[in-house]
């Protein structure tokens, strides 16, 4: 599997294969969008990089705590964003809703959402806007997952200042 970094208006740059996407995350401002085909390894890239960011948050009482948060349920109810995160934390991982709003409006967590290609096709511009709208109010590292197809059919962008492009695994 190959990564290339993705930055708008350049042409797509490898990423050596011995660079881990920790590694990757904290070069590119700590926030990141992920694409690739279908099956790629998108998913299981962030989960290795909130493997990553658990164990420093672990060692550093002070780094913010990574939750990963899967964007098809956003669609259902179509709120704003900290609304939804707020519930969805909840029953997720039954943190208060009360200490969610906290962590939220203390910059205390970074969101790795996975799946917005998941979210009802006539609803995913509504929820970049709501990530946008997120961000624009929140000092959140955010971190996104989605097929790359789908997302580039969007109207709107995620408002993060890099991506990565999985690379499908070839014979080599």
């Amino acid at each position: 599997m190959g990564i290339s970094l993705k930055r708008p208006g350049q042409e797509n740059e490898p990423v050596p294969a011995n660079k881990s996407i920790y590694k990757i995350f904290e070069e590119n401002g700590r926030s990141l969008l992920i694409l690739g085909e279908p099956a790629s390894g998108k998913t299981i890239t962030m989960l290795q990089l909130a493997e990553s960011l658990i164990r420093k948050a672990h060692k550093d009482k002070t780094e913010p705590i990574p939750l990963v948060l899967n964007l098809s349920s956003w669609g259902a109810a179509r709120q704003p964003l900290a609304e939804w995160l707020v519930e969805e934390i909840f029953l997720q991982y039954q943190v208060a809703r009360g200490l969610t709003r906290s962590w939220l409006e203390h910059g205390h967590v970074l969101l790795l959402l996975d799946g917005l290609d998941e979210v009802a096709k006539d609803h995913r511009d509504g929820c970049i806007q709501a990530i946008n709208e997120f961000k624009a109010h929140y000092a959140i590292e955010v971190v996104v997952c989605s097929r790359i197809q789908d997302y580039e059919q969007l109207k709107q962008q995620l408002n993060l200042p890099n991506a990565i492009l999985i690379q499908p695994l070839t014979v080599a």
